[in-house]
């Protein structure tokens, strides 16, 4: 739980603003990189990523991981062998998708994986039944009904998710939802499968399935509106208790709800303990890269290099006089570090800062011609001044 660095509006506590009547007092983070991470366009992880990656989340704290399709992958089976066989605590879920010809090899498959949770997947949207598998909606429940009641003759604790929710006839989402708990199921998935609501059309959703049904709800949202985010929190706003989500929002197309995001927001705004070590969100999501390869944007939110850095003038004689008066949250909350960067709109404090930072000594008279090859390098480069770049700079200036 965030205990300081936080320096946030008034608004958040008017009373009337934090009286939430349906929020749940527990929010369960279920991070699903190791699957719908990898069906981004450009990851591809390796056995021994996957493995390295889900022991650390476990460390961090993460309290459930969807670990990919142990009934039709042979390295993701393998996978959950060797963390149950090396000790991971936290449960795992596999995912089936029900609505493939091979439903019944994959829940069969993913029982002698050993997962904790099955996650059944089937197609909700007319759309999607009619076009894409050409069946009908009473076929799809009564393939429905028979996933879910194999898994749990095995025993399995199951997540019922019906693919595409959001673009569903709600009155056949909530007839799914309601055989669904009949039929013995542990949790519900109310899935955003294309991003296709906005966020009060998504508490509405959440508020309407809860009528038909007692069930936990477990929400699943991607971004292609970039309203991932916001629709995640209004559907705990509305009740749902289990969130998925990936490191940094990677997923199919556009993405997921990033993890880091949602549990900083969780916990700085809706005063939420979700058991996750906070301070150590930025160097999980480096590892994450390092595994497999990718560039974390600069500018993203909380882990990217840019993220606490400051330039203009201005801010940053603001942010060297008082950090909260730049910053809503302190670098430190997240692990990540403030950076004073070099370019066009850096003034002469900016230019002391980081002189004084890398230990380079340059005249006072001469700064202001210091700072105008900083400009002038800066729009060449088109880009921030590096350290070797300043260094280069002050030998060059001094020589002259």
């Amino acid at each position: 739980m965030i205990q300081e660095g936080l320096y946030l509006g008034p608004a958040n506590d008017v009373p009337g603003v934090r009286d939430i009547p349906d929020l749940p007092s527990r929010v369960i983070i279920n991070d699903c990189t190791l699957r719908d991470g990898e069906q981004a366009a450009n990851i591809n992880f390796s056995l021994e990523g996957k493995f390295r990656l889900a022991r650390r989340l476990e460390a961090v704290g993460v309290p459930q991981l969807q670990v990919g399709y142990p009934g039709r992958s042979k390295s993701d089976f393998e996978l959950v062998r060797r963390l149950k066989g090396e000790g991971c605590t936290v449960p795992l879920e596999g995912l089936v998708l029900a609505y493939t010809d091979t439903w019944q090899v994959q829940i069969d498959s993913c029982v002698a994986s050993g997962v904790d949770w099955i996650k059944i997947a089937i197609a909700s949207s007319d759309v999607r039944m009619k076009h894409v598998f050409g069946f009908t909606r009473e076929e799809m429940r009564a393939r429905s009904m028979a996933a879910i009641g194999r898994a749990k003759e095995q025993g399995m604790r199951v997540n019922f998710s019906p693919a595409d929710a959001t673009r569903a006839d709600i009155g056949f989402l909530a007839d799914l939802a309601g055989m669904a708990a009949e039929a013995g199921v542990d949790r519900l998935c109310i899935s955003d499968s294309l991003g296709a609501v906005f966020p009060r059309a998504m508490g509405y959703l959440i508020q309407q399935v809860r009528r038909t049904c007692r069930l936990p709800l477990v929400t699943h949202c991607h971004n292609d509106f970039g309203l991932a985010l916001a629709n995640t929190l209004a559907a705990v706003e509305a009740g749902a208790e289990v969130i998925d989500c990936t490191l940094m929002g990677l997923g199919d197309r556009c993405g997921n709800v990033a993890l880091e995001q949602v549990v900083l927001a969780l916990e700085a705004f809706y005063g939420l303990d979700l058991g996750i070590r906070i301070g150590e969100l930025y160097d999980l999501c480096h590892l994450m890269a390092e595994i497999t390869g990718i560039e974390i944007s600069a500018g993203q939110p909380f882990v990217g290099e840019y993220a606490f850095a400051h330039k203009l003038e201005t801010h940053v004689e603001a942010i060297l006089a008082h950090p909260p008066a730049k910053e809503a949250i302190s670098p430190a909350v997240v692990g990540n570090r403030r950076r004073i960067v070099l370019g066009r709109y850096s003034g002469l404090a900016a230019l002391r800062a980081r002189l004084r930072d890398l230990e380079l000594d340059f005249p006072e008279a001469r700064l202001p011609e210091l700072l105008g090859a900083v400009e002038q390098l800066a729009v060449k480069k088109k880009a921030a001044l590096t350290d070797g770049d300043l260094r280069g700079l002050v030998a060059t200036q001094a020589a002259g």
